[in-house]
């Protein structure tokens, strides 16, 4: 323990051992909790009043987002950076603790890989047809495929987790899954710009990821 401290320290002192606890941590009447994306925590120290999380999950240590009033972008890659919770840890919510429990693309299993994928061009399909809806068009169809598969995985678990705890669902899960529906049905039916499908296509990502982390 002793060792595991002074490591710390000396992470610290580097500017790479940043407290999590403000991220991932709650502590009510001397009991503390916590969630990291995937699972389990090897330890948690305090040391000189901070808290820190030890976990074999997580390869790196993201900064603090900041707290204070500012501007939020959507950025090249449709995403909202640091603000993004999908990608970026945020303050703990009560309301809405289980973004820590969201996932990161690393060692995600195949039939999961959709939640990350990063749609590029030649997944996107014009519409054939006269000129003035020459520029719209949908997904291809393997994309909307393996969305469609993943929602209905999560329909499914959703379904069983319903069943085992009636009456006590999240708050979020049941306008989440709605929502994921809705996206899936927009993603399919809906002709757009390549730019219009790909907003849709990170939206339905987004909610995957948030129905993934309740249900887990």
């Amino acid at each position: 323990m002793e060792e595991l401290q002074k490591a710390l320290k000396e992470a610290k002192t580097r500017g790479s051992g940043v407290p999590l606890a403000e991220l991932l941590v709650r502590s009510s009447d001397g009991i503390e909790s916590a969630a990291v994306p995937l699972g389990a925590i090897g330890a948690m120290i305090t040391i000189e009043g901070a808290q820190y999380l030890v976990t074999t999950n997580v390869d790196y240590v993201p900064a603090l987002p900041t707290t204070a009033k500012h501007d939020v972008y959507l950025r090249k890659d449709l995403r909202y950076g640091p603000d993004d919770h999908t990608i970026w840890p945020q303050q703990y919510s009560e309301r809405y603790c289980h973004l820590a429990a969201i996932r990161t693309p690393q060692g995600v299993a195949d039939d999961s890989a959709i939640y990350f994928f990063e749609p590029q061009s030649q997944d996107f399909v014009q519409q054939d047809g006269p000129t003035l809806t020459a520029a719209l068009g949908s997904l291809h169809s393997a994309r909307l495929s393996q969305f469609a598969a993943a929602v209905d995985d999560l329909l499914n678990s959703y379904t069983f987790y319903a069943k085992q705890h009636p009456g006590k669902l999240p708050p979020p899960l049941n306008p989440l899954v709605n929502s994921m529906s809705a996206a899936l049905e927009r993603l399919e039916v809906v002709p757009a710009t390549q730019e219009q499908t790909f907003l849709a296509v990170r939206n339905l990502q987004r909610t995957l990821l948030e129905v993934d982390a309740l249900l887990t």
